[in-house]
């Protein structure tokens, strides 16, 4: 009964997403295999709305004036990444010079702790060009600055 009820709020919260956001959000991804439709699909499959709650939080945060919500999930979940990746690394780098497989295993665990990283200060720092290349949102490096059409 608790399945149902999470995979019904999921399939909720992924068509409440799709129309709320059709005038706003879609824009250029408002096709069937665009982000939304894409990760409400996912959301739908696996049960779990973690799939459409940036969306849902960047939209109530619109709604209501208050971003505090939705730094406090972002947040959240960069916090929980680098600790993760944090902790690995530096646990390995104590060991790194036991051996030539401790040494490895450090290598292993550094370089998707400096990724995570480093992809979240690019995403950080780089400004978003809606309607961009594919693949991507991005525009030339510099400090964010909203978009305006």
């Amino acid at each position: 009964m608790a399945k149902r009820c999470v995979i019904g709020s999921v399939a909720a919260a992924a068509i409440i997403l799709m129309f709320s956001t059709a005038g706003s959000a879609l824009a250029h991804c408002d096709t069937l295999d665009g982000p939304v439709i894409s990760q409400a699909r996912q959301a739908l499959e696996k049960g779990d709305v973690k799939f459409v709650l940036p969306w849902v939080a960047a939209d109530k945060a619109l709604e209501s004036g208050d971003p505090r919500p939705l730094l406090s999930l972002i947040n959240g979940k960069v916090h929980e990444g680098i600790h993760r990746y944090y902790t690995v690394a530096r646990e390995r780098r104590t060991h790194a010079k036991d051996s030539v497989e401790a040494g490895r295993a450090y290598v292993q665990a550094y370089v998707p702790y400096l990724h995570f990283v480093e992809r979240l200060y690019n995403d950080a720092v780089t400004p978003i060009a809606h309607g961009g290349s594919e693949g991507g949102h991005a525009g030339p490096a510099g400090p964010p600055e909203p978009h305006v059409h």
